[in-house]
């Protein structure tokens, strides 16, 4: 209440009644709305919030999905690129640059090595990719050891006569040569066609990996290490010094009774001889062996004496004599009339028609040449004597016995070095020869050779004609047994 602009202080009145209870209604209901919209605010906050949260979560579970998918894949290609890196390590050998026995191995051991199973247990540990590449460095280091052993040993067309190996030894073959120098060949080509084989023959049974090593086992089970012990003297000839020409050996070698009519004549054939190195060296060895017996003290070579003009002119005058004393000699032999006399008085006697029994006898022979062989039991051929060698690696080789395995349908021929001197080893070998789905023979240049040499002389379509029957009469034979094999069962 205002009196006269003077205030004074009210008390306030208090709600009574029923305005309290309203009042208080009012405020709750306020409170509790404000409240419950704030709830609901949160919760929808919090509602958000887990929806992002699962948003979130299900992003990261399709990255990593795709970053595990990729990395799976990039895994995968990996090992796809080591598998095929490891296999692409593995390199055949070449068979045209080693011996087949020395290749048979490689090429056991190559296989095993570019088997996908292998690889992949080798691939599966750090530990196994190392033995892996180690043991292709052992591949890598028995193909170079074995063809550097090949080209050293083997040799080429163009080898001196003098190389000591195998195409050496063709080529001393091939010109009949069996002494160079001073030097004599003492080893047949026989022997080295014999060694030859060997080396091409399989020489291993089975193959291992052990201790990180390859090994190879041999028919009796004791281990061949590859590339060990190699023989590289294995076509080295044994030779001996060859006896020095003398001056008699030098005329008797181009004595010609027409030619050499005096002394002089002899002479000068001897005079034209020394201007040849090699008889100069065989004037100056009969020298110094001459000299050795007479004089103990002698102490000079042939090198020496060709290189001292004294010495040098008395061996070739040694020599020389030597060579007319046995021209002399050779003169005085008796004359050809008095040979052929000679030969006439110890002639046998002939019949009337003046035919000698050893000529029937030779012709009587020459009926059974023609003879291909014989067959030896059921399945066997035995080839004779008459049929023609085959000429195998430019030498010739006789056909021995001859038979067909059912097993494997293949032909097999037994072959004889054919050209071998009294008292030396034979090499032998077999010729197998597969035959084809039609039951015909493979072809190849050896059975082209075998197959003309043979119809040459028995008639075309001869070796056809008798390997089709052996073929049938040892199939025959092996189907009887199968059948009466079945029939017991």
């Amino acid at each position: 209440m205002y009196t006269n602009r003077v205030q004074a202080p009210v008390e306030k009145i208090g709600l009574t009644g029923f305005d309290k209870p309203l009042e208080e209604f009012k405020k709750l209901s306020k409170d509790h709305i404000a409240e419950e919209k704030a709830k609901a605010a949160q919760l929808a906050s919090e509602s958000n919030r887990q929806k992002e949260e699962q948003a979130a979560k299900l992003e990261r579970s399709r990255k990593d999905a795709e970053a595990e998918r990729k990395r799976q894949e990039k895994a995968n290609e990996e090992q796809r690129e080591k598998y095929l890196s490891m296999s692409e390590k593995v390199d055949a050998p070449d068979h045209a640059n080693m011996y087949d026995g020395h290749w048979a191995m490689l090429e056991e051991f190559a296989g095993h090595l570019a088997n996908p199973e292998t690889i992949k247990r080798y691939a599966s540990s750090v530990e196994g990719e190392m033995e892996f590449n180690a043991l292709i460095d052992q591949l890598l280091t028995l193909t170079d050891t074995f063809e550097t052993y090949y080209k050293e040993t083997y040799g080429d067309a163009n080898d001196p006569d003098d190389m000591p190996t195998f195409s050496g030894s063709s080529n001393r073959d091939l010109h009949g040569v069996t002494s160079i120098g001073d030097i004599n060949y003492n080893t047949p080509h026989s022997e080295m066609m014999s060694r030859l084989v060997q080396l091409d023959s399989k020489q291993h049974t089975g193959m291992r990996i052990e201790g990180g090593r390859v090994v190879f086992t041999g028919p009796d089970g004791e281990e061949i290490l590859p590339g060990a012990n190699l023989d590289m003297d294995v076509f080295k000839p044994d030779i001996s010094e060859r006896a020095p020409m003398s001056g008699s050996d030098f005329m008797n070698s181009g004595f010609d009774e027409s030619a050499f009519k005096t002394e002089q004549n002899v002479r000068d054939f001897v005079s034209d001889g020394l201007q040849d190195e090699t008889i100069q060296r065989d004037a100056a060895r009969t020298y110094v062996e001459a000299m050795e017996e007479s004089n103990p003290n002698f102490r000079f070579t042939p090198e020496q004496v060709l290189a001292n003009p004294t010495l040098r002119m008395a061996a070739f005058d040694r020599f020389e004599q030597g060579a007319v004393d046995q021209w002399t000699e050779n003169i005085s032999l008796p004359s050809e009339e008095e040979i052929d006399a000679t030969i006439d008085e110890e002639a046998p006697e002939q019949n009337e028609m003046g035919i000698l029994e050893e000529d029937i006898k030779i012709d009587e022979e020459d009926e059974f040449g023609v003879d291909p062989g014989s067959p030896t039991g059921t399945a066997k051929w035995k080839f004779s004597e008459e049929v023609p060698p085959i000429m195998i690696s430019g030498s010739p080789f006789k056909m021995g016995e001859m038979t067909f395995n059912p097993d494997d349908l293949t032909l097999n021929i037994g072959m004889v070095y054919a050209d071998v001197k009294e008292g030396q080893r034979t090499p032998e070998m077999t010729l197998s020869i597969p035959t084809t789905p039609e039951g015909k023979l493979e072809d190849s240049p050896r059975l082209q050779e075998i197959i003309t040499t043979f119809d040459e002389k028995y008639g075309t379509g001869q070796f056809e004609k008798l390997w089709t029957e052996l073929k049938d009469r040892e199939i025959g034979k092996w189907w009887d047994s199968v059948s009466a094999s079945q029939t017991a069962e």
